[in-house]
């Protein structure tokens, strides 16, 4: 497009119709998702956003004080613990799609010197919440590209399968144990679906 001359540059089309994908999808070209990165950078957003939501509702719940700042995705929590939130998503393996065995990469975190991480795990196609892990930021393994995936031997331990496990093991490193009723309130919400 920015060699063939008599043809706007890429940025025009961008500015008119939002951006090069909604450009494509007028004239009936669908594009693969992994290049819609507006559609893709918003729809991660609103899912962060409704995790960290529900987060904050069953915290506050519990008279603890907790706060989010969104621009650098940042969760405090009783003014003294800071937990950093980040998705992992399915990438593709070259030709196969997602390949024999999903491989999760890990978003860049927005900020890096929090005591925690939350990384929310998506499904096989990206759509919805698969499981959670809540870690040490100490613990995320240095790589040499920059880029975290998500195995078993380094993540395993950190993992929570529901809502409700996530809830319970943040509590429980804020030196909070849980009661039985709420653990029957929690039950409640983790049926929600998020997406």
């Amino acid at each position: 497009m920015m060699t063939t001359k008599g043809i706007p540059h890429y940025k025009t089309y961008a500015q008119r119709f939002g951006s090069l994908a909604a450009a494509f999808r007028r004239v009936g070209f669908e594009p693969k998702p992994r290049y819609c990165f507006q559609e893709t950078a918003a729809k991660a957003g609103r899912l962060i956003s409704s995790v960290v939501e529900d987060i904050v509702t069953e915290i506050e719940r519990r008279h603890i004080s907790i706060s989010f700042l969104h621009e650098l995705r940042l969760l405090t929590i009783s003014s003294t613990v800071t937990a950093s939130v980040t998705l992992a998503r399915v990438v593709s393996d070259g030709e196969q799609y997602p390949g024999p065995k999903p491989r999760w990469e890990i978003q860049r975190l927005k900020y890096r010197r929090s005591d925690l991480v939350l990384i929310i795990r998506l499904d096989d196609q990206n759509a919805a919440v698969k499981d959670y892990f809540l870690l040490p930021m100490a613990s995320l393994p240095k790589t040499r590209d920059g880029r975290l995936r998500i195995s078993n031997r380094v993540f395993g331990p950190f993992r929570c399968d529901t809502f409700a496990d996530l809830i319970s093991d943040l509590l429980r490193r804020l030196g909070r144990p849980r009661t039985g009723a709420e653990d029957k309130q929690s039950g409640r919400q983790v049926g929600r679906v998020r997406g």
